[in-house]
């Protein structure tokens, strides 16, 4: 008689396998798992890069073209993102607003008129006030903006968008706008090293177009320029609320122009030569 074949050890040995199996693919798809959560995260951060810095680039174009208000209110919006209120980017630009707004705000302010105010021909004075206290806080602004710029230097998304050069009077400003061949073309904001800024149009490191230039004594321009100086059509706005209207030439009021108040009387219409009012229109 024939002995009986055991399988115990071969249904052993498919028992084992069966569990090392189990196990092998319980791992395996724990592995799977973890890669997927990983790749999701990294696509949910990616998202929230790009959509961040679709904002940071929304902010800046708000801050080339001057529209403070619309800037403000999207720092606002910004700032519910926790994930934005510790990053360096959005604080920088937080920071440049918050100077830009401080210097427009000293602006309104009174502060003491320039001595070519007006020519001997009109029939107004110069309004003689000045604070100490104004002084101090514009040149505090002035020092900040300055340490802000080093900050964007450092810090900012796209550096190419950033320049360092000298008007052509010989004062150093800081550049941000559009750049081409290595030099401001294009649409641009400037803040210059003595607290002055201009926003507008640019050509080869020059004031060339349409643009706004402010003093920090509150006094502005807005209006032609060619080569850097005032030149063409343009209205200067004197603190107090007076303005002149009319043609500029080599950065000084020539041609036909009209004098107003600061309610808005016309005064005086005639022609300038070199800032002087030479001959009066009845």
């Amino acid at each position: 008689m024939q002995k009986k074949k055991n399988n115990k050890p071969f249904l052993w040995a498919i028992v084992f396998l069966s569990i090392a199996g189990t196990i092998y693919l319980y791992f395996q798809n724990n592995k799977l798992n973890e890669k997927i959560a990983s790749l999701n995260k990294a696509i949910f951060s990616n998202e929230h890069t790009s959509q961040h810095d679709e904002k940071f680039a929304q902010l800046d174009s708000l801050f080339l073209t001057g529209n403070y208000k619309k800037a403000t209110a999207l720092i606002n919006t910004m700032q519910l993102d926790h994930n934005l209120t510790s990053n360096s980017e959005f604080i920088i630009r937080q920071k440049l607003l918050d100077e830009i707004l401080l210097l427009k705000k000293h602006k309104k302010s009174p502060q003491k008129y320039t001595t070519n105010y007006l020519a001997n021909n009109d029939n107004t004075s110069p309004l003689e006030k000045s604070t100490d206290s104004l002084r101090t806080a514009l040149k505090t602004s002035s020092i900040e903006i300055k340490q802000l710029k080093n900050k964007l230097k450092k810090n900012a998304i796209a550096p190419q968008q950033h320049l360092d050069f000298k008007t052509s009077k010989g004062t150093p400003l800081y550049y941000i706008g559009d750049i081409k061949r290595g030099k401001a073309n294009g649409q641009g904001v400037a803040v210059l090293e003595s607290g002055s800024r201009y926003e507008g149009e640019w050509k080869n490191n020059m004031r060339h177009g349409k643009g706004h230039f402010f003093w920090n004594d509150g006094q502005h321009y807005k209006g032609d320029y060619l080569n850097d100086k005032r030149d063409g059509y343009g209205i200067y706005y004197w603190e107090n609320g007076d303005r002149y209207e009319g043609q500029w030439q080599d950065d000084k009021r020539n041609g036909k122009g009209k004098f107003y108040n600061s309610k808005g009387k016309l005064k005086t219409t005639g022609i300038w030569e070199n800032d002087k009012l030479k001959s009066k229109e009845k």
